[in-house]
């Protein structure tokens, strides 16, 4: 699914965060302490994602990563289904943090 023309940053955001979280080595996103690396937007949030649109859009993830996961493969692989999202964007991705994988993990991704 590509972005629809007009969709908000937060709309986009949410889509990014899915993806991400579909990803099977991605555990949680990671909206920092205070939530500064979230998109907000119409009364919602999507902790982890910075969406930037604009002349030069930027798309910013940050994640928890499940331990014994190549980081660099798993990074690519982000960018590869963030890629569609938001044709020609710089995407970044940083991984803050690699853990062991629960039995069940918490749903971050969407709007909140």
């Amino acid at each position: 699914m590509s972005s629809s023309p007009g969709a908000s940053p937060v709309q986009l955001a949410g889509q990014v965060g899915e993806r991400a979280l579909a990803l099977t080595g991605v555990l949680e996103l990671d909206g920092g302490v205070l939530g500064e690396f979230s998109t907000y937007g119409n009364g919602q949030r999507v902790r982890g994602v910075l969406v930037r649109i604009g002349a030069a859009p930027r798309v910013t993830v940050r994640l928890i990563a499940a331990l014994g996961e190549p980081l660099p493969a798993l990074a690519e692989q982000l960018r590869d289904r963030v890629e569609d999202v938001l044709p020609g964007a710089r995407i970044d991705v940083a991984i803050t943090d690699v853990r062991r994988q629960a039995a069940e993990r918490p749903s971050t991704g969407g709007p909140s």
